[in-house]
């Protein structure tokens, strides 16, 4: 029987009546609930993390290509103004 069995034992036994075997079980399970919920949380903040710089990432290449349009648009406007002033268009 471990630490935290032993303390809970103590009480319980005399009190409740019931037994080291049966706080063991108690104190086990609690853990593995306490290990699983711990685990889901790490996995839940994992994928928000992960969906969070998979956002990112396109607005970034979203920028990407307004900047390339718009450096396009600006080109060829460019051009046409030379165009209309020297008298070529």
């Amino acid at each position: 029987m471990g630490l935290i069995e032993r303390d809970l034992c103590l009480p319980l036994c005399g009190w409740a009546g019931i037994g080291p075997a049966v706080v063991a079980v108690v104190v086990e399970v609690v853990v593995v609930v306490v290990v699983v919920v711990v685990v889901v949380v790490v996995v839940a903040v994992a994928v928000a993390v992960a969906v969070a710089a998979a956002a990112a990432a396109a607005a970034a290449a979203a920028a990407a290509a307004a900047v390339v349009v718009v450096s396009f648009i600006i080109v060829i406007t460019t051009i046409s103004i030379f165009q209309i002033l020297v008298g070529v268009g």
